[in-house]
C-alpha cells in the first residue's frame, strides 16, 4: 500500500515541498507520496478525516491552519505545546502526534549565532503559527531586548504577553504595529520575518522603512520560486546574513522526514530537488556572493 503525507494549507499551489519529499521517498525505495490538500478553515473536518485514513503518514501544516493541527492531536509534544501550535502532524497506530519542527529549526539556526544574539536588539514581525515558532526559538536562544510587531496592534500585544512570561525578565519587550515600524526603535541585530509579505508580491518589505545593518542577522520565513523577496534582497546587498524561506523549508525538513518514515533524510536529494525548483541554493545564513 503506498503511504500518503499531505501539506495541509490553504493558497499552497506555490509550495516546494511534493517534489522534495518525492524525491526523499524514491531515493530510500519507500513506496510513499506527498501530496497537496488546500483547505478553508470551514472544511478542516475533511483534512482530519484524510489523516485518519489507513495509508496516510502524516502532514506539513501550514497558513493559516497550525492552531488547528494542536486543536486535533491526541498528543503534543513539548515544542508544540509551547507554541501553542503545530507544523506537522504524524500519524501512528492511529493516534495524532503535534510537533513543532519549525520551531526546532530556527532555534537550531539562531544558536549559531547565540553570543551575537545575547547582545542584540531582535525584532519579530508576525503574529501567526511562524511568529510563535520564531518566539519559542527566541527563548531558547535568548536576546538582549525584544520588539514584536504585527498588522494589528492587538495581536502583537498577546504575543508580547506570551514572551514576558518565557523570558528572563531582564530581556526588555515592547510591541509596534507594522505600519509603524521604522528605524526609531533602535539598531536592529536579528530579524525573524514571520508575515506572508513578500510570498505574492516581491517588492513587499515588512521592514521597508528599516535600516539593515551589515552585521545583522535576516531570517525571513518567505521563500519565492523565483529569485528573492525584497527584504531578502535588501539583507544581502547590505551584508548581512540571511536565512530565507527555503533555507527554513530545508532546515525542518530533515527531521520531518525522519518523523514520517524512520529513516535519517536523504539531504543531498532533498536539497538537489529543492534546488532544482528554485535554480539556486537556499540561504542559511549566506552573505551574498558567498
Amino acid at each position: 500500500m503506498t503511504r500518503t503525507a499531505y501539506l495541509i494549507g490553504h493558497d499552497i499551489s506555490h509550495s516546494l515541498s511534493p517534489p522534495i519529499y518525492r524525491a526523499a521517498f524514491g531515493a530510500l525505495g519507500i513506496d510513499a507520496t506527498y501530496d497537496l490538500f488546500d483547505v478553508e478553515a470551514q472544511d478542516l473536518g475533511l483534512a482530519e478525516a484524510a489523516l485518519h485514513k489507513p495509508d496516510t503518514i502524516g502532514a506539513n501544516i501550514t497558513m493559516p491552519h497550525k492552531f488547528w493541527a494542536v486543536s486535533i492531536a491526541d498528543d503534543i509534544d513539548d515544542t508544540a505545546r509551547a507554541c501553542g501550535a503545530a507544523n506537522l502532524l504524524v500519524v501512528t497506530s492511529g493516534r495524532i502526534q503535534a510537533r513543532n519542527t519549525d520551531a526546532l529549526a530556527i532555534a537550531a539556526l539562531l544558536g549559531e549565532h547565540g553570543e551575537h544574539i545575547s547582545r542584540s536588539l531582535a525584532l519579530l514581525t508576525g503574529a501567526g503559527g511562524a511568529a510563535v515558532a520564531g518566539l519559542w526559538a527566541l527563548t531558547q536562544v535568548p536576546p538582549r531586548e525584544l520588539v514584536i510587531a504585527a498588522r494589528r496592534p492587538e495581536a502583537a500585544e498577546a504575543l508580547a504577553a506570551t514572551a514576558r512570561g518565557a523570558l528572563r525578565s531582564s530581556v526588555s519587550i515592547s510591541t509596534r504595529s507594522l505600519d509603524q515600524l521604522d528605524d526609531s526603535i533602535g539598531t536592529v541585530g536579528v530579524a525573524i520575518q514571520a508575515t506572508p509579505l513578500g510570498m505574492h508580491d516581491p517588492n513587499e518589505d515588512a521592514l521597508a522603512r528599516m535600516t539593515i545593518p551589515p552585521d545583522s542577522l535576516i531570517y525571513d520565513l518567505v521563500y519565492r520560486r523565483e529569485g528573492y523577496t525584497a527584504l531578502q534582497r535588501r539583507a544581502l546587498a547590505s551584508g548581512a546574513l540571511v536565512v530565507d524561506g527555503a533555507g527554513h523549508l530545508f532546515q525542518q525538513a530533515m527531521p520531518t522526514f525522519q518523523a514520517f518514515t524512520g529513516q535519517e533524510p536523504p539531504r543531498s536529494v532533498m536539497q538537489e530537488a529543492l534546488m532544482a525548483q528554485i535554480g539556486r541554493a537556499p540561504l542559511l545564513w549566506d552573505r551574498e556572493n558567498s
